[in-house]
This record gives structure tokens, sequence and C-alpha cells, in this order.
């Protein structure tokens, strides 16, 4: 029982593979109802692991990797059909690729890194899922929503993503600048002892 947030974790990751077929067909109503389940699955994972105690350092690391696959794949597909702007997507892969670089180069550097999520990070998710559904909504034509969608998403939403993915991104450089900057004066100061 205690495996099942882990195996909705990866379910979603998967995901990314159905929808990515799905989105080439543009069948947008099957892709806004798998994308809205995804989305419900992240949240009761979350929720079981939490009230049963079923966390691990399994679904902790898997838990956000599986959200950037899920969001990051149907962008980057939404960009390759012309529904989503391309400098978007620039700007959402890339800031996924500078954290994950860093984080990398930390520890081929200085050894294990623990990455906790900041605040304005999780607020970025929420933006970016928050424009995803309501880009597939438009396209499916789901009632309420795609007319809500209409004004809202081009240019405002977009443009608030936009803001969010570049001082989040700029968040992460700066601590983990300083983090490193640290790690690397106290190698410093214990290799002048060892000599």
């Amino acid at each position: 029982m205690h495996h099942i947030p882990n195996a909705m974790t990866l379910m979603r990751m998967i995901l990314i593979i159905p929808l990515g077929y799905l989105i080439w067909q543009e069948a947008w109503v099957w892709v806004f109802w798998l994308f809205v389940g995804a989305g419900l699955t992240d949240l009761l994972d979350g929720a079981l692991a939490r009230q049963f105690h079923w966390e691990t350092s399994f679904g902790s690391f898997m838990d956000p990797l599986a959200d950037k696959v899920l969001c990051g794949g149907i962008i980057l597909l939404l960009a390759m059909q012309n529904v989503i702007p391309l400098w978007l997507t620039v700007l959402v892969i890339g800031r996924e690729l500078l954290i994950l670089g860093g984080a990398g180069t930390y520890q081929l550097l200085f050894g294990n890194v623990e990455v906790q999520p900041l605040q304005i990070s999780k607020v970025n998710t929420g933006v970016l899922i928050f424009v995803l559904v309501f880009v597939l909504a438009e396209l499916a034509s789901i009632p309420l929503l795609a007319e809500l969608a209409h004004w809202l998403i081009d240019p405002w939403a977009y443009l608030a993503l936009a803001s969010l993915v570049v001082i989040s991104g700029s968040c992460y450089v700066y601590i983990w600048g300083r983090r490193a900057g640290r790690a690397w004066r106290a190698r410093v100061v214990m290799e002048n002892k060892q000599s």
C-alpha cells in the first residue's frame, strides 16, 4: 500500500507518451482531460503520502521530476504545434536545464546536493499548470474555461509565467551560487590546513 504514491508519480511521468501522441493528433479534448487527471494524481499522491506517512526519498525526488517531465514535455510539444509561443517555451525549458545543470555541477564539485524547492518555484509550477490547463481548455473548447482562457492567457498569463520563470531561476542561481562559494572557500581552507 505504501508504494501507491510512488506508482502514481511514475504513472504521471509515463503519461507524457500518450499525451504526446494525442497532441500530434490534435485530440484536444482527450489531452485536456488526461492532463487534468495527471494534475489530480499529483494532488492525491502527495496527500496520501502525508496522511499515511508514506513519504520516501524516491518519492521526494521523483515527484517534482515527474512534474517537470510532464509539464516540460507538454509545453515543448505545444510550441512545436505553434500553440504556445517559442520564446516562452525557451524560458521555461531553459530554467529547468539551468537548475538541473547547476545541481549536477554542484554535486560533481562538492558532493551530495539536496535541493529544497523554493516557495516561488512552487508558485511558478502552479502558474505553469494553470497556463497549460487554460490553453488546453481553449483548444478543447471546454465551456466557460475556453472563453476565460481567451481573455486570460495571451498576453497576461504568458507574461506572469515568464516573470516567475526569470525571478525563480535567478533565485536558484543566487542561492546556489552563494552555497557553492561557501563550499569552495571551505575546501580551500581545508586544503591549506592539510598542506
